[in-house]
């Protein structure tokens, strides 16, 4: 305990200045310390003398001066650890490819880290592990150029908080901004306009039973070549995270050749990706995989995407009890091997379905453009828009292509589409199986084109298959519309049709 207070005698002299040796060593440290001078730590090669606070240190410890300097350890240059400290740094901290980490924070039980210093590293990366409690700030630029290493790992912390205001990421087999957790209880937030990650084979973006803060997690761009997955989301409660905030395509990073699902989102809370290149992915793969499996509520928006190759351009699973909403706007899909956005619903409560001015065009033989099924045997409740696309396949099936295999009421809305289909199929087809299946449809103002004499089919197999406005439906839109089994088993609705 008590109290230390470092000023310098002479101005600008600093108060602490080591080439060599251990550097500060806070052993159990339970006092206040307080340096309102320059701090320097400039390491010779092969020296170690940075800054530790371990052991179940408490104190205070306030290093203000911009002028700190922690550079080139061959070990981690600050280290706290085990401790539950009120910790505040200022100046800078660089470490080169022959140092330890830049930053080693793990086994804290609470405390207050503010690291107000710019972060360099050209070889290990930033760890925060295994901490139960307290606070950590990265408030200045960080700067990871870490190569076949990762950059930041945030591992397995069961409850406190870290942020990062400014950070920008570089590596090569090594993964990016990587925040996991085998049990729930952290919270990670990424604010600033200038958040990037770019890495060749590693995992790019890793998020895993964690909570986003209240101001989200939030890149400007997020790309690599050759990951197996470039952004991996699964279980991430709280704020929103975020990728692509600019107006050009590939604004929000590109994703090349990705040896699986380039990316893979799994019950996230909410989600928004902008401006994403995608391209290559290995066959086999979906270019974008997202599931809602649990009973946690979902929000999952992908907007101004360029896709091509892989499997599926867009894979969306749902067998979810809470309310799901996904919306895609404004992406282009094309080359790719089996359907262009392919979905199936399943589960209960209420999914709020919005494909909204899209141009996908499906050149590969019998595959479509968009693939919608409900399933299973619970009641559901999906509302789906369908708004100002442009859908193109070449298909003995049908270029858009909706049925209800599940149970529950699909309220649909498919209006101000153009649908082409160059193969001996429909442009446009909707179909009630399930005997417990309600659709009801509002089809107006669509423009469809098919090798087959009625452009569009309205097919009651099973369930109760209700029209808006029944009897002007064919003049409401451009092409043939054939009824199975007859126009007249079909009933009108009334309207309104509930939209997403």
């Amino acid at each position: 305990d008590g109290t230390m207070t470092f000023t310098e005698l002479t101005a600008n002299a600093g108060v602490i200045s080591a080439t060599n040796g251990d550097g500060l060593q806070f052993n159990n440290a339970d006092g206040a310390y307080t340096f309102n001078d320059a701090v320097l730590l400039v390491n010779d090669p092969g020296e170690d003398a940075g800054i530790d606070v371990t052991n179940g240190s408490s104190g205070t410890f306030s290093f203000t001066d911009t002028a700190n300097i922690i550079s080139n350890t061959t070990g981690d240059a600050l280290v706290i650890q085990g401790s539950d400290a009120t910790f505040t740094y200022e100046g800078s901290i660089t470490t080169d490819a022959a140092s330890g980490r830049p930053i080693n924070i793990s086994n804290n039980t609470g405390g207050s880290i503010t690291i107000a210093s710019t972060v360099t590293s050209t070889g290990e990366g930033i760890l925060v592990e295994d901490n139960s409690g307290g606070t950590i700030l990265f408030d200045d630029q960080v700067t990871l150029t870490t190569t076949t290493n990762d950059a930041v790992n945030i591992l397995d912390n069961t409850g406190g908080s870290v942020q990062f205001n400014n950070i920008d990421i570089t590596t090569t087999s090594g993964r990016g901004f990587v925040a996991t957790s085998t049990t729930a209880g952290s919270t990670v937030t990424v604010t600033g306009n200038d958040n990037n990650i770019e890495t060749t084979t590693g995992t790019a973006l890793q998020l895993d039973t964690i909570a986003a803060g209240g101001s989200g997690i939030n890149f400007e761009s997020v790309s690599s070549d050759g990951a197996a997955n470039a952004i991996i989301i699964e279980d991430v409660t709280g704020g929103q995270v975020s990728v692509g905030a600019g107006v050009a395509a590939g604004a929000g990073g590109t994703i090349n050749a990705s040896s699986g699902a380039a990316i893979q989102i799994t019950n996230a809370a909410n989600v928004s990706l902008n401006q994403m290149v995608v391209s290559n992915t290995a066959a086999g793969f979906n270019n974008i995989t997202v599931m809602h499996n649990n009973a946690t509520t979902s929000t999952v928006s992908i907007t101004n995407f360029d896709i091509s190759g892989g499997l599926d351009g867009i894979a969306y699973s749902r067998s979810a009890t809470a309310t799901s909403r996904i919306t895609l706007n404004n992406n282009t899909i094309d080359t790719i091997a089996q359907d262009g956005i392919s979905m199936d619903i399943g589960g209960t409560g209420t999914a709020n379905v919005t494909i909204t001015n899209n141009n996908v065009t499906n050149t590969t033989l019998n595959q479509e453009a968009l693939s919608f099924n409900t399933s299973g045997g619970l009641n559901k409740t999906v509302n789906l828009l369908v708004d100002g696309n442009t859908l193109v396949a070449n298909t003995t099936g049908n270029t858009a292509n909706f049925t209800t295999n599940g149970a529950g009421t699909l309220n649909a809305t498919v209006t101000d589409n153009v649908m082409s289909n160059g193969g001996a199929g429909r442009a446009f087809a909707m179909e009630s199986i399930n005997p417990t299946s309600t659709i009801r449809l509002n089809l107006n103002n669509n423009t469809a084109v098919s090798g087959n004499a009625n452009e569009y089919l309205l097919d009651e197999t099973g369930g109760d298959f209700r029209v808006l406005d029944l009897a002007d439906v064919d003049a409401r839109n451009n092409g043939d519309i054939e009824f199975q089994p007859l126009q007249t088993d079909f009933t009108d609705d009334p309207g309104p049709i509930p939209t997403p």
